[in-house]
C-alpha cells in the first residue's frame, strides 16, 4: 500500500497579495473570505509584492517585466489551446463580463499569471442561473482513508490543472478582451465564451457536469449518499474515486486497476 499520497500534477503552493480593497478585487475573495485569513496570508507573503494589474508590470525592472510577460503569454496560450473563446461582435442588448489577470509567485519562484472573470459583473438570469456544485464530505474522506488503511488499499492522488476550462457553457456569455492582449484591428470585438473560465459564477457547476459525464463513460457509478464519491466494481476489485473541486483521490484493492483508471482519468 502507498503510505504517502503520490500527488500527480501537483502545483506548488502559490503566494499572492489578496488584500481586497474594492469591488474590483472581490472576485478573489472566495478562497480568502475570512478577514483574519487575509491578514495572516498577507503578513506571510508581504503586501504589495506582486503586480495587481497588467499595467503595474511596466513599473518593474526590465528583468521582472520579461518574466511576467512570459507568464502571461503562457496563460494566453493555455486559453487559446483550450479553445475557450472566439472573437465576435457584441450582439445588441448584451453587456460583456469584465475580466482581469491575477498574478502569483509559486514556492519554486515560478511566476504564474491567470486570467479570470469578474463574476460580480454577471447578471442573474442572463449570464447565469444555477451555481451550486457539491464537494466531497469530510466524513466520507475520513471513512475511506480508514478503510484503505484497514484493507491495505492503494491510494493515488492528483490535481486536475485548469479544471474549470473543461466545463462547457450552457449560457451565452461575452467577455471583454484581456488587457494587454487585445487583438490588433479587432479592438471592438469581444470574446464569446465556449467554456467556463475561472471567476464565472457557474464555473464549478459546469466542471462538475463535465466530470460526471466523463466518469460515467469510464464505467463509474455515483454514490447516493455523497455525490462527489464514485465507485467501480471490476470482478472482485473495488475502485473508489473521491472528488474535491479539482482534486481527485483514487483508492482500491488492486494497484494495477487504480493506476490504470487514474491514467484514463487524466486523459479525459
Amino acid at each position: 500500500m502507498t503510505r504517502g499520497l503520490d500527488t500527480i500534477q501537483e502545483e506548488p503552493t502559490s503566494t499572492m497579495d489578496v488584500t481586497l480593497t474594492n469591488e474590483e478585487d472581490s472576485d478573489l475573495g472566495t478562497m480568502y473570505s475570512s478577514k483574519w485569513m487575509r491578514q495572516l496570508f498577507n503578513m506571510a507573503v508581504g503586501s504589495g509584492s506582486l503586480p495587481k494589474h497588467h499595467r503595474d508590470i511596466f513599473k518593474l525592472s526590465k528583468k521582472e517585466q520579461n518574466s511576467w510577460m512570459i507568464a502571461m503569454q503562457e496563460e494566453m496560450k493555455s486559453l487559446s489551446d483550450g479553445n475557450v473563446w472566439m472573437l465576435v461582435d457584441l450582439p445588441k442588448g448584451h453587456k460583456p463580463v469584465k475580466g482581469r489577470l491575477v498574478f502569483a509567485v509559486k514556492s519554486d519562484s515560478h511566476k504564474k499569471a491567470q486570467f479570470i472573470t469578474k463574476g460580480f459583473t454577471q447578471v442573474f438570469g442572463i449570464d447565469y442561473e444555477e451555481t451550486f456544485s457539491p464537494v466531497a464530505r469530510f466524513e466520507t474522506f475520513q471513512l475511506l482513508i480508514a478503510l484503505a488503511v484497514l484493507h491495505d488499499w492503494e491510494i493515488e492522488a492528483l490535481d486536475v490543472k485548469t479544471a474549470f476550462l473543461f466545463g462547457e457553457l450552457d449560457e451565452e456569455i461575452y467577455l471583454e478582451q484581456p488587457e494587454g492582449f487585445i487583438v490588433k484591428d479587432q479592438e471592438n470585438k469581444v470574446c464569446r465564451l465556449r467554456k467556463a473560465i475561472y471567476g464565472l459564477k457557474q464555473a464549478a457547476l459546469q466542471w462538475n457536469k463535465q466530470l460526471h459525464k466523463s466518469l460515467l463513460e469510464m464505467g463509474f457509478l455515483r454514490c447516493k449518499s455523497d455525490p462527489k464519491t464514485y465507485f467501480k466494481i471490476i470482478g472482485e476489485d473495488l475502485i473508489v474515486l473521491l472528488i474535491y473541486i479539482d482534486d481527485a483521490l483514487f483508492m482500491g484493492s488492486n494497484k494495477a486497476q487504480v493506476l490504470t483508471h487514474k491514467s484514463q482519468f487524466m486523459k479525459c
